[in-house]
């Protein structure tokens, strides 16, 4: 039975750090190791670390000044002994069923076991979100041929390919303290995952895709703030970032293309969190094809779709009567999303397919005309 081992970073989260190692204590697969890093928490953090420590052998509570998240990450994960390791953040929880559900995976000694996360907004706004690549196992060459061309900057999606986090994934011990350690002189709190993720990716044998939801991740409402984007030392932290991760791919011109993009996208996200607005002209809602005041549908739930949602919320452009997906399910800012289907029973004058990806808009529009939408009503028109 593989023992997994599992680090907490923990700085000033007393409001969620209860149920944060709850839910990992509480695990049906109890093969398990804890380790609390308390990162130079100013509030009741670290008594809170201390607690479980004492009441549970599994758990080690470890103290350090403020070094960041990676250093944190890093000090708990060489106190762990252990086969696969992962990290929670301490304001998220999983599911107490999490790694026995995955617990035929680590049998099979897969390097890289990833799962589905739900953002967590509220307890009525929640949304299920899932890898951009098929379910299964993948070989070497199978991570190289289908995962690397769009891995860490899918273009057509303007996002990452493969999500970078940490926490949804279990991964092997030697491969996670190896890219770790190789990026522990980083000093950045945005993108510490890339560091770690992307160039591991081109060391591992196997990988596994999952369609288990069990990370809950708590989101920021519009209009609050991550520190990291108010650091003063963004952009400089960025761009050693970028520097770090373009230099493992020095032959291989598909991956450098992808860290311009990831590098252009991260400063594009601190203009906007700073000043608002979305700076990507191809995200603009298409006023010009649609009426002012008509019934409106978005069809595409991905940064198209909540682009376009914000902006109809901003400006009372025309009634949102409902929003789909064809994959993606759940709330967004206090709005359903729902399956493809539902757009034979919703009442409206426009279906506005929210994707740049002209392959992905082609198949939205077959999904419509097949629900029998008149071509008429469906934006774009050509």
């Amino acid at each position: 039975m593989k023992k997994i081992g599992i680090v907490i970073p923990v700085y000033n989260t007393e409001k969620y750090l209860r149920q944060c190692i709850e839910s990992v204590l509480s695990q049906t697969y109890t093969n398990i190791s804890v380790a609390l890093v308390d990162d130079g928490s100013t509030d009741g953090s670290g008594q809170i670390c201390d607690e479980y420590a004492k009441k549970d052998k599994r758990v080690k509570s470890i103290h350090q000044s403020n070094k960041g998240v990676l250093k944190a990450i890093i000090k708990g994960a060489e106190e762990l002994e252990c086969d696969y390791l992962t990290c929670v953040d301490s304001d998220d929880w999983i599911l107490n069923n999490t790694y026995e559900q995955l617990s035929g995976y680590l049998e099979q000694n897969i390097d890289v076991i990833s799962f589905n996360i739900i953002r967590y907004f509220s307890e009525d706004d929640q949304i299920p979100t899932t890898e951009s690549y098929d379910k299964g196992i993948y070989d070497k060459n199978e991570i190289r041929s289908r995962i690397f061309p769009t891995m860490i900057w899918d273009i057509d999606k303007c996002s990452f390919g493969l999500d970078p986090s940490l926490c949804n994934k279990l991964i092997r011990k030697d491969f996670l303290i190896k890219y770790l350690s190789l990026a522990q002189g980083l000093d950045t709190n945005y993108g510490q995952d890339v560091a770690v993720i992307y160039p591991m990716m081109y060391e591992i044998s196997s990988l596994v895709f999952t369609d288990g939801y069990y990370y809950y991740h708590r989101q920021r409402y519009e209009g609050e703030t991550a520190l990291y984007v108010t650091d003063q030392g963004f952009y400089r932290k960025t761009h050693d970032l970028f520097n770090y991760i373009t230099d493992f791919y020095k032959n291989d011109a598909v991956l450098k293309m992808q860290c311009e993009y990831f590098y252009v996208s991260a400063l594009e996200f601190r203009l906007n969190q700073l000043f608002g607005g979305d700076s990507r002209s191809g995200y603009a809602f298409p006023v010009n094809e649609i009426e002012n005041g008509k019934r409106i549908v978005l069809f595409g739930a991905g940064n198209v779709g909540k682009a376009y949602f914000k902006q109809l919320k901003q400006t009372n452009y025309g009634k949102l009567a409902g929003w789909i997906d064809s994959n993606t399910t759940g709330k967004y800012g206090g709005c359903s999303i729902e399956p493809s289907e539902r757009i034979k029973s919703i009442e409206f004058d426009y279906v506005v397919i929210a994707t740049v990806n002209k392959n992905y808009r082609q198949e939205m529009l077959e999904t419509l005309l097949k629900y029998g939408v008149e071509r008429a009503k469906i934006i774009p028109r050509t």
